[in-house]
């Protein structure tokens, strides 16, 4: 299957992702925005396993690579909205969400979808930039594979 790498690390960031926001919610620490923040590096971890599978497995490509992160990180960012909605709707709904966003800086009168969303359109924006900059930094190893 040729998507089967980014499939597989989108589906396991999506699985990272809802361990730590559970055990975040677990532990009452899911106002806590800068604690938040640290999906980031989830992010960009699996975006980094998918960039050195395919440089490992022979990919030359900058944009065959640069795109196949994307996919990962994109697939984990949507499934991981689309477990937020269901976490939140079975937490309380609305009045759930009042009480997450009071630590946000946005979208503190959002609905559900709204807010959802939101987020959705910021963790692609953080994957964009963690893809970029990932592959900034490996480029050197597409092209002239003899570099470390």
């Amino acid at each position: 299957m040729k998507n089967a790498i980014e499939i597989k690390n989108g589906f396991l960031l999506f699985i990272a992702l809802g361990v730590y926001f559970l055990l975040m919610d677990a532990l009452g620490f899911a106002n806590n925005a800068i604690l938040r923040t640290f999906n980031a590096v989830l992010i960009l971890y699996f975006i980094n396993r998918t960039i050195s599978y395919k440089i490992e497995n022979g990919s030359t490509g900058y944009f065959d690579t640069f795109f196949a992160a994307l996919k990962t990180g994109a697939l984990g960012v949507l499934l991981s909205m689309i477990g937020l909605v269901i976490f939140v709707q079975f937490k309380g709904g609305e009045i759930f969400l009042k009480q997450l966003s009071s630590s946000l800086y946005f979208g503190k009168d959002l609905g559900v979808i709204a807010y959802a969303a939101a987020l959705f359109f910021e963790g692609i924006a953080s994957v964009f930039i963690g893809v970029f900059l990932i592959m900034q930094y490996r480029g050197k190893q597409l092209f002239n594979p003899k570099l470390d």
